[in-house]
């Protein structure tokens, strides 16, 4: 039984070792702007509204951005394209 859950603590310390350590984390905090991409077509979580981006996740992430000290950059594409 201790054989199944041995490997455990060594794939936790990779894992965490890996997100530490993750280039996308480095440019975050050097930038001065946190981008997200949203299919703005999920009336009410986003959509545009008068060509700019509205809705839940939207004041969200403009809240987080504002308490952060950052911009928010909401970019508009649809689902398929926000994972590459």
């Amino acid at each position: 039984m201790t054989r199944i859950f041995a490997p455990r603590p060594l794939t936790l310390l990779l894992c965490a070792a890996a997100a530490l350590t993750s280039f996308s984390a480095l440019a975050f905090q050097q930038s001065g702007k946190i981008t997200a991409g949203s299919d703005m077509t999920f009336f009410p979580y986003e959509y545009m509204e008068n060509n700019k981006p509205a809705g839940f996740d939207i004041e969200l992430l403009d809240g987080l951005a504002k308490t952060m000290g950052r911009e928010a950059v909401n970019i508009d594409t649809r689902f398929p394209n926000l994972i590459p």
